[in-house]
Order: structure tokens, then sequence, then C-alpha cells
């Protein structure tokens, strides 16, 4: 019980650091990449996808993470 509670809290932290702007795009590159090495590639995408609609729908975060040419850029506004 004890392992779920701490794989529920880990995943609750991973996924609330973009909206306090603690994520930056090479953050999610990171963990693009190492999801695509360890063949979970969907998962990466999940997971990456949903930190980076975290960032952008933030309202503390002025800048924006976008894809571009299979690499997450920021964008200043």
């Amino acid at each position: 019980m004890l392992f779920l509670g701490i794989i529920l809290g880990a995943i609750n932290y991973l996924m609330l650091n973009p909206f306090f702007g603690v994520s930056i795009p090479e953050d999610l590159q990171m963990i693009n990449d190492l999801f695509t090495t360890l063949k979970l590639k969907r998962v990466g995408d999940f997971i990456v996808n949903t930190m980076k609609n975290t960032y952008n729908f933030s309202p503390l975060n002025d800048d924006k993470i976008v894809m571009e040419k299979e690499k997450l850029v920021l964008v200043k506004k």
C-alpha cells in the first residue's frame, strides 16, 4: 500500500511541476527520450503531452511550450 502511495504521489508531483513553471522543454524532451528508449513511446507521449498542456494552461506561465520538428521549444510571449 505504501508503494502505491509513493507511485501516485510521484505521478501527482510530476504532473504539477509544469503548472508552477518548474519544468522546461528540455525536461520534457528527456522524459520522452527515456520512454522511447524503454520501448514505451505511447506512455512517454501521454506523459509529455499532459505536462505540456499543464504548462501551457497555467496562468502562472507567460511562455508556451510547442512542438517544432520533433522537438519541444519554449516560445516567449
